[in-house]
């Protein structure tokens, strides 16, 4: 219902913060800077033979197992407008619209009161639903804001970053870093009962044909890596030495049931066994950094992979009927060894287990792996 009050009462829904999207509201805009860059990473065919016959989930959505990625973004200058607190979208006097279609995030009807900045704000609010998800927040939208922060000559006036105000710990951390190693950047936490009136509004727009495919580029997990390392004081080893297993027994979803029948071969083969809730941030970072081979059932957790040096290891263990290769092309990315292994079919929650064949297909790797990495 609200998705139709901008058709129905122009008037209404900009009262309610609820207005239309103009598709061609670049037109109206400043473009600042632009970022297309081909790209010539690509799943290896071992891998992609994988996906093709296990990934139907992925290729119902796009059609094939996308090999490669897209390292296209732009920044623009709306000029003046809102930033909208309730759903995160921008709105662009000049253009009379939003920057983005509205959806389940952005059709929301509310009153809001007025902040003003008479200056340059950059619009970071991301969804209003699952802007704190540790996987979406690193490798979907922090790796613009660091090329624009490192590369955009932006640093003469004052910019405002626009966030949202229950961040995550590890957010709060890596703002605040940013906003030290960048004086003229602030923070401003906008309300979701408030909107954000800035005579310039900066809106960052990426362009990637495949979800599973971020970051696009060694260097931009590169500036990941350096920058979220340097916000929580880690200094990198000088050669990785851990091996790894991710348990996810404390999770809500995707428990490897049977996992305490191979633990055991693990820990006799050096494996140290990890619950990632159970570690702070800069833990996690630590230990990552200082791993070499590390084996985990499919999940966020496999995050951290980022936070690992590049050349070494990693088993990816999958439930049979929920197979995507987010993490195979993290692992393309930081030039690992790549190794899926397919359980049985999901069960309640996605809860799955382990065939005795896989988890000798999974020994076997280990083993193999330990002799060449």
């Amino acid at each position: 219902m609200a998705a139709r009050v901008p058709i129905v009462s122009p008037w209404l829904a900009r009262q309610l913060n609820c207005t239309a999207f103009n598709p061609a509201w670049s037109r109206a805009a400043t473009l600042l800077y632009q970022q297309n860059q081909p790209q010539e990473l690509s799943l290896s065919p071992s891998t992609r033979v994988f996906f093709e016959a296990h990934g139907q989930l992925e290729r119902a959505r796009y059609g094939q197992i996308v090999p490669s990625a897209k390292d296209n973004f732009t920044l623009y200058d709306l000029g003046a407008g809102y930033i909208y607190g309730h759903t995160g979208a921008a709105y662009s006097f000049a253009a009379k619209g939003q920057t983005r279609e509205i959806g389940a995030n952005t059709a929301r009807l509310r009153r809001l009161k007025t902040r003003r900045l008479n200056g340059r704000a950059l619009n970071f609010m991301g969804l209003q639903s699952g802007h704190r998800h540790y996987y979406h927040f690193l490798m979907d939208y922090l790796p613009y804001l660091l090329t624009v922060l490192q590369d955009f000559a932006w640093q003469n006036e004052p910019l405002t970053l626009v966030v949202r105000p229950d961040l995550s710990p590890m957010q709060e951390r890596l703002f605040a870093y940013l906003c030290e190693f960048y004086p003229k950047l602030n923070l401003l936490k906008l309300a979701n009962n408030n909107r954000l009136e800035a005579v310039h509004i900066w809106q960052l727009n990426y362009d990637n044909p495949c979800e599973f495919r971020r970051p696009a580029s060694k260097e931009k997990a590169e500036l990941l890596r350096k920058t979220v390392l340097a916000a929580f004081e880690v200094s990198p080893c000088s050669e990785p030495w851990r091996k790894l297993y991710i348990s996810r027994a404390d999770a809500r979803i995707r428990n490897l049931l049977n996992e305490a029948e191979f633990l055991p071969q693990l820990k006799s083969r050096g494996f140290e066994i990890i619950r990632a809730a159970e570690l702070s941030i800069k833990a996690q970072l630590k230990l990552f950094d200082e791993a070499r081979l590390v084996v985990a059932p499919h999940g966020a957790g496999l995050t951290n992979m980022l936070f690992t040096q590049n050349g070494g290891a990693v088993i990816e263990l999958f439930p049979g009927d929920y197979v995507q290769s987010a993490f195979a092309w993290l692992a393309t990315v930081k030039e690992h060894q790549y190794t899926p292994i397919l359980g049985e079919r999901s069960q309640a929650h996605q809860h799955f287990t382990l065939s005795d064949k896989a988890q000798g297909d999974l020994l076997a790797a280990c083993d193999t792996l330990l002799e060449h990495i």
